[in-house]
């Protein structure tokens, strides 16, 4: 899949570093309506029926425990979740990617590559979550795929 075609690298990083950035503190800014998945993708609902949405949600949380936050719905064509921010090592990892990437691909919209992913990252985990995961949070068997091997989420797996 292509990423973003229609839209040129500098505007790309731009939007992606302010999408990165809108992973926001629940509560802190009124408005922000949370990313869920419709309810017919399947593949999108783990077995303790979490959207990758929410479970994406959960482990950004981790990253600072004494915040809650909400990853939110995109809303406009050629939006994209972004990278990690400079600094932010805890969400440089590929389970983490793939999650945010399967979010935004069951609204409906792109995602970046694991390439442009990580740019901000000075040691980006593949594989593995580097930090326990959150009591009651079912990490898809997916998101630990290698995406040196497949650098894009399965999404012609997911989808079916």
């Amino acid at each position: 899949m292509t990423v973003m075609n229609d839209i040129s690298r500098p505007r790309l990083l731009a939007l992606a570093t302010i999408l990165a950035s809108l992973v926001v503190q629940a509560g802190a800014q009124s408005g922000v309506v949370p990313a869920t998945c419709p309810a017919n993708e399947e593949w999108a609902y783990n077995s303790a029926n979490q959207s990758v949405c929410a479970v994406a949600s959960n482990l950004a949380a981790v990253c600072n425990p004494q915040q809650i936050y909400t990853i939110p719905a995109l809303s406009r064509s050629g939006d994209v979740y972004g990278g990690p921010l400079k600094g932010d090592e805890c969400r440089c990892n590929s389970v983490f990617y793939s999650l945010l990437s399967a979010c935004g691909f069951c609204q409906g919209y792109h995602y970046i590559k694991w390439s442009l992913f990580i740019r901000n990252c000075t040691d980006p985990k593949v594989g593995s979550y580097p930090e326990d995961i959150p009591q009651g949070t079912a990490v898809f068997d997916w998101a630990y795929d290698d995406v040196l091997v497949c650098p894009t989420i399965p999404i012609a797996i997911l989808a079916g």
